[in-house]
């Protein structure tokens, strides 16, 4: 466990993993899932869950991080208080990282586990997709078809194919929506991850229900 406290002696943030979460990570720790969620637990602060899957596909759980305040800085910290619980040998193992897509895990993944690959949570986007575009699209069925055809394709060439279809029929409803996502396709798209161990985990839903039965409720 680490701590961090303010000028005022008041808690900052803490780092809490069990010795059987480190043994977690050490034999399962190749593709590991973040995700955060804010006023969902007793104390009403962001909590951050590092999570895993198990050999026989059960959710595992490799760290928790409560604090105060969520940015740059202390979601950092939290990713070296892993590694230093884990050690650099299993954290250099890691071949892929989850998240949820907030902006603050680019520069904090790059800065601290910069050898595995970013993968953008598919639901997170589909739910901001929803969000934004919906009001937008006649009709919105067809587009989640069409949709799903792009960013399900197994060979880059199927992608491209579906994608021009997608970004022809809905040139000025979606399209520049459509051109910020297609910028990061490497992070989400079924065939630019598929050669990447995610261990069947394209969404950081597993940490979702981790948090509704954490220890912090």
């Amino acid at each position: 466990m680490k701590t961090v406290y303010d000028g005022e002696s008041r808690l900052e943030r803490i780092f809490f993993a069990f010795d059987g979460m480190k043994k977690s990570f050490i034999a399962f720790g190749q593709m590991m899932l973040v995700d955060s969620t804010c006023k969902t637990n007793q104390f009403g602060l962001p909590l951050s869950i590092f999570c895993g899957v198990h050999g026989d596909g059960q959710t595992i759980t490799f760290g928790y991080c409560l604090m105060r305040t969520e940015n740059e800085a202390t979601v950092k910290w939290s990713f070296e208080c892993l590694r230093d619980c884990v050690g650099d040998n299993a954290w250099n193992k890691c071949c892929s990282v989850i998240t949820d897509g907030a902006p603050v895990y680019e520069q904090v993944i790059k800065d601290t586990i910069g050898h595995s690959k970013h993968i953008r949570c598919i639901w997170h986007i589909e739910q901001d997709l929803e969000k934004y575009l919906k009001n937008k699209i006649t009709n919105w069925e067809q587009f989640k078809l069409l949709w799903s055809k792009a960013v399900n394709a197994l060979t880059e060439q199927e992608f491209i194919n579906n994608w021009i279809q997608l970004r022809t029929l809905y040139d000025i409803s979606a399209g520049a929506y459509l051109d910020q996502l297609f910028s990061i396709k490497e992070k989400f798209v079924r065939c630019f991850v598929k050669q990447t161990c995610t261990l069947g985990c394209f969404s950081t839903q597993r940490c979702e229900s981790s948090n509704r039965v954490s220890i912090c409720q």
